[in-house]
């Protein structure tokens, strides 16, 4: 009997045994049964957002990326183009041994004083004239020309962008020339093909063209404002120029495009890497984690006001931080384990972007105050004793508002004073360092009384004469 019940009870034993050596099998046909329906749910949705995209004419794939390129540019003149933007930078090349040398080349001097770089800068302006015709020939084209910016591993970017940089500081320079020469009418010519020129050597939306195009429209209206400081533009001169800076195409339209475009060309990538090697396949999970995240980073500007772009560092700091832990995942993704890596990898820094707009919308709003107060001096015979006098030629609380703090939600008006004798008028902001800061006030006294540095002073105040 003993014999029996022993062996009865080892037979227990061992299916008890068996029944937990059994569990974690169990557990993981659970959690894969799981999975693959989380992922059939996340697939239906993924689905419904792609077909949302083609309704919305939003780039998902490679056709409709060249699509919605092909839709905002024209190639009929990418070779004459292409010329000018060699001839530029071969001007740049032949005369730079000199022109890199002469001191004050780069200033905006007006026609009443001496200008040391007079000789040098008149002689290079004579020998660009006849490409920059060629420039305002070309601009006659209401839609802009595509010159697409590649990279390049071995050279980082492509020469395009090379050019295009010695396209616009032709006509930096031809601006310059003008404005000494007493030229109006040329130097505004000058002023509006740069503020075309990086709509015509446009590319894909990404983060680098955006960039460079901003780059360009800072000095652009810088020189701009600079320009005020002597009675150099005529009344109707300083209403197209006025009317040229509010037609740019808002900020928050061009960050919406650009995040469109960089997530069509994420998913076109993640195809190719796909085709390449199998283990980086965009999985369901990392196809919704990228949508989602997308969509968060789009909806960070909404609307053109300066509280988003205001806020708009901040977010983008935080989204970058918080990356790695926003991407979730699957046990059915653990054949695909660099999926997430893909997506993580592909996701480009925003900040310094959010940070570049929210800085050029305050400059956008500098230059059109400045503008306002020169055509309040024209129109009533003296400046404005506040800002809210600019009311009565058309400006509003929106565009003298220099920015509004995160923290605290304030709103700052630009800084303004008013020589006792009228002979002036200063309009200050905030050091572009410090204008992400939050709380971070406006002086009272215009920079140049405050002791600052000579770079910081240009930076920070415009005089208006």
């Amino acid at each position: 009997m003993m014999s029996v019940v022993e062996s009865n009870r080892l037979t227990r034993s061992d299916r008890f045994y068996w029944l937990i050596a059994s569990v974690p099998p169990l557990l993981l046909g659970v959690l894969l049964i799981v999975g693959v329906i989380r992922d059939q749910l996340l697939a239906s949705q993924v689905r419904r957002s792609l077909a949302s995209f083609v309704d919305e004419g939003i780039p998902h794939d490679s056709h409709s990326l060249t699509v919605a390129i092909d839709n905002r540019v024209s190639k009929e003149q990418s070779k004459a183009w292409q010329e000018i933007a060699v001839a530029a930078s071969y001007l740049e090349t032949e005369w730079w041994p000199l022109y890199g040398q002469v001191a004050d080349i780069d200033l905006l001097v007006p026609s009443n004083m001496a200008w040391k770089a007079e000789p040098v800068a008149i002689a290079f302006a004579e020998q660009a004239a006849p490409v920059v015709a060629q420039i305002a020939a070309l601009n006659e084209s209401a839609r802009p020309v595509w010159q697409p910016i590649f990279y390049d591993d071995d050279k980082g970017l492509a020469t395009q962008l090379s050019h295009h940089r010695s396209v616009s500081r032709l006509l930096f320079h031809e601006f310059r020339v003008a404005y000494h020469e007493g030229d109006s009418a040329r130097a505004l010519r000058a002023l509006t093909l740069i503020d075309r020129i990086s709509r015509a050597f446009d590319g894909e939306h990404l983060v680098v063209c955006e960039l460079v195009h901003a780059a360009v429209e800072f000095r652009q209206t810088e020189l701009t404002r600079e320009s005020l400081a002597s009675d150099f533009w005529t009344a109707e001169q300083l209403a197209e120029m006025r009317q040229m800076n509010a037609a740019r195409l808002p900020l928050y339209k061009r960050w919406r495009d650009m995040i469109d475009d960089t997530q069509g060309s994420i998913i076109v990538d993640a195809n190719k890497q796909a085709m390449e090697s199998p283990t980086y396949r965009m999985t369901t999970t990392a196809t919704w984690d990228l949508l989602s995240l997308i969509g968060q980073v789009k909806n960070t500007l909404t609307s053109d006001t300066l509280e988003q772009y205001s806020q708009a560092p901040d977010r983008m700091r935080q989204f970058d931080y918080d990356l790695p832990r926003r991407l979730t995942s699957s046990i059915t993704d653990v054949p695909f384990a660099r999926s997430n890596q893909l997506v993580q990898s592909a996701m480009p820094t925003l900040q310094p972007l959010a940070d570049t707009f929210f800085r050029l919308q305050m400059q956008r709003n500098w230059t059109t105050t400045a503008i306002g107060i020169k055509q309040f001096r024209l129109q009533f015979g003296r400046f404005p004793s506040s800002l809210t006098e600019l009311s009565q030629v058309g400006l509003t609380s929106n565009e003298w508002t220099a920015v509004i703090t995160p923290v605290y939600g304030a709103e700052l008006s630009f800084g303004y004073k008013v020589a006792a004798d009228q002979s002036e008028a200063i309009l200050w902001t905030l050091s572009p360092q410090r204008a992400i800061d939050s709380g971070v006030g406006i002086s009272k006294q215009p920079p140049s009384e405050l002791e600052q540095l000579a770079d910081m002073i240009q930076q920070m105040e415009v005089r208006i004469r």
